[in-house]
This record gives structure tokens, sequence and C-alpha cells, in this order.
């Protein structure tokens, strides 16, 4: 961590509690670090943006994606 990295991601998910838990599984999955996090209408649709190495963020967005279709 500490290292931002060449690539960037960007997640936009519903529900505030759903974020949390994909969020959770980009990071565990790969080394990417938060940039930024945003909550609208008052958290039914959050962006974070992830950064980090290439392979890393899309080692990390596949995760989130992969979390993020059982959860709907």
């Amino acid at each position: 961590m500490g290292k931002i990295g060449n690539a960037i991601g960007v997640l936009e998910i519903s529900y505030y509690s759903n974020t949390v838990v994909v969020v959770d599984q980009a990071l565990k999955a790969a080394e990417v670090d938060i940039v930024s996090f945003h909550r609208k209408l008052g958290g039914k649709l959050c962006h974070a943006v992830l950064a980090g190495g290439t392979s890393a963020v899309e080692a990390a967005m596949e995760a989130a994606d992969r979390k993020s279709t059982r959860l709907n």
C-alpha cells in the first residue's frame, strides 16, 4: 500500500451497504488503494475509485464484479 500505481478502476454500486461489501472484496483481492469514495442520493448510489498497478486493478475490479453479481 501507499504507492498509487498507474491504473484506476471506478466502481458504481447501488446502496451503501452493498458498496462496503464489494469494495472490501476488491481490496482483499489485490494490492490497490481507495482514492475516493462518494455517496449520492442518501447512499442509494455510491462511487469508489481504486488505484494500483494495472494487473492489481484488473484483479480487484473482477473480484468486485463477481461479488456485486452475487448481491443482486
